[in-house]
């Protein structure tokens, strides 16, 4: 119960309404559990492949290697997470893709 608590602390304002009420019909508490953790990385995945499409279109920046260095990063921390999202390395990644927004727009 605790981990589900966990996981939907974080997906507040990450993962649309819709989804969080259709978790919540679910009985199977593990199915709970395995949903949220799906659905936070895919929408980190899926952020990930906008941020790559961005900075390729976006040829004005002058750190474009350092930047495509730190949106690979993130797959290396999505493989983290999928072995153990907490709030602590969710943050990191947030912060990441903050920094990277705000660099290529």
């Amino acid at each position: 119960m605790k981990e589900y608590k966990d996981l939907l602390k974080i997906s507040k304002g990450f993962i649309d309404k819709k989804h969080h009420k259709k978790i919540k019909s679910l009985k199977n508490e593990e199915e709970k559990i395995n949903l949220l953790k799906y659905l936070i990385i895919s929408k980190i995945k899926l952020m990930q492949i906008e941020l790559e499409i961005l900075l390729k279109n976006s040829k004005k920046s002058a750190d474009f290697e350092i930047l495509l260095l730190k949106i690979s990063n993130i797959s290396h921390k999505i493989t983290l997470l999928e072995h153990n999202l907490n709030e602590k390395d969710f943050k990191k990644i947030e912060l990441l893709i903050d920094d990277i927004k705000s660099k290529v727009i």
